[in-house]
């Protein structure tokens, strides 16, 4: 299937099928050999770049103002030249951005993408990507896509994994172990969660729709999702927390990971809308009912008696490593098997109504709705 159109060849893989990352895996081990042979060429035995004549020579401005600090008999003016030449020094940069003497190459794939990050001119960039697409032609007899594969500047964002990544060009500055002012983000990766893909979230939900104003101005109001005015409080409240919490814990690492505030507040709002729609009432009237603390929740009841589940309330804040937890744990798919589940009811062969036991359909003529009780409702 390629462009809604069913090719009857062998080659290709099935797209959206969960096996096509794991032939991805496969085939493309033999790009993952080239380009570790590729790095192991292209990187010198340099360990770092040479430093810039002009950060040498305002560091030198620097530590002379420093040591005139104790000798000037005028501190007050000793210290604003020192702070000059301090600003100067970490507004310089300290190393060479291109070093002839020293590069270095970066390859991350995952499962059919991947991207290449190197240290040097651009025309290495062009070099690697030309040899990639050779690579890829001669051995794999795959095409690298011109459209989606571009050389481009570390200072731009890239789209790689539902993430977009830059290198940090920023000079703020901390201070370091040593009590030194450093600019610690500078030539950092910094991970962000692109616009479009939480809004695309909220168009995929049906969470909101956009209005104008008379000014034609855009306005985004939360709206009810009918397709779960059926389900149970819980169940209701479980979807959205779910949601929430899947793209919460997918962009953990991006630096304005904070962002995702807008994404649950517009959900809030879809999901109070969906209970006052359910129970044709107000939002207001909903959340006087179910609010405790300032947090709305239901309640719901298992074999621990009465329980209380909370709408998503988790800070959205940055994390630097990312978690991994190792699972080694077969799953208790009997945990699952839920004995009260429609497709369990009906494979017991037995009426609710009256209790005959049939291998075919067996049907009642119900007068009136409400005189069903129970499952049979």
């Amino acid at each position: 299937m390629e462009q809604w159109a069913y090719h009857t060849t062998y080659s290709g893989t099935p797209q959206g099928s969960g096996v096509s990352p794991v032939l991805a895996n496969i085939y493309l081990s033999e790009l993952d050999m080239f380009m570790e042979n590729y790095k192991l060429n292209f990187n010198t035995q340099i360990k770092r770049r040479s430093m810039t004549k002009e950060y040498n020579k305002a560091k030198w401005q620097m530590e002379k103002f420093k040591k005139l600090l104790k000798q000037s008999d005028d501190h007050k003016e000793a210290v604003k030249k020192f702070k000059i030449a301090q600003k100067i020094m970490t507004n310089t940069p300290s190393y060479k951005a291109i070093d002839p003497v020293f590069k270095r190459l970066q390859y991350n794939r995952y499962a059919d993408d991947f991207v290449v990050g190197i240290i040097g001119p651009k025309a290495d960039a062009e070099k690697l990507k030309q040899d990639i697409k050779v690579f890829l032609q001669n051995e794999l007899k795959l095409t690298l896509s011109e459209e989606k594969t571009k050389v481009t500047h570390s200072g731009d964002l890239i789209r790689y994994l539902g993430y977009d990544f830059t290198v940090s060009r920023s000079k703020d500055v901390k201070r370091n172990q040593r009590g030194s002012l450093q600019r610690y983000w500078y030539g950092r990766v910094k991970l962000y969660v692109p616009h479009d893909k939480w809004v695309g979230k909220l168009h995929e939900y049906k969470a909101f729709k956009i209005v104008k104003d008379e000014n034609g101005k855009e306005k985004w109001k939360s709206t009810h999702r009918g397709l779960l005015l059926n389900r149970a409080d819980i169940e209701i409240l479980s979807k959205y927390n779910s949601e929430i919490r899947g793209i919460h814990n997918f962009y953990r690492l991006a630096e304005n990971v904070s962002v995702l505030n807008n994404f649950k507040f517009i959900m809030k709002g879809s999901m109070l809308k969906t209970f006052a729609a359910k129970y044709n009432s107000s939002v207001r009237k909903i959340k006087e009912g179910r609010m405790k603390n300032g947090v709305f929740g239901v309640e719901y009841y298992n074999k621990a008696g009465q329980q209380r589940c909370e709408f998503y309330h988790d800070s959205f804040l940055h994390e630097n490593k990312a978690s991994f937890k190792v699972v080694d744990t077969l799953p208790n798919f009997w945990r699952y098997d839920k004995p009260n589940s429609l497709a369990k009811r009906l494979s017991t062969c037995v009426c609710e109504i009256c209790g005959i036991h049939t291998d075919n359909l067996h049907m009642h003529h119900v007068k009136r709705l409400k005189d069903l009780t129970g499952k049979s409702a």
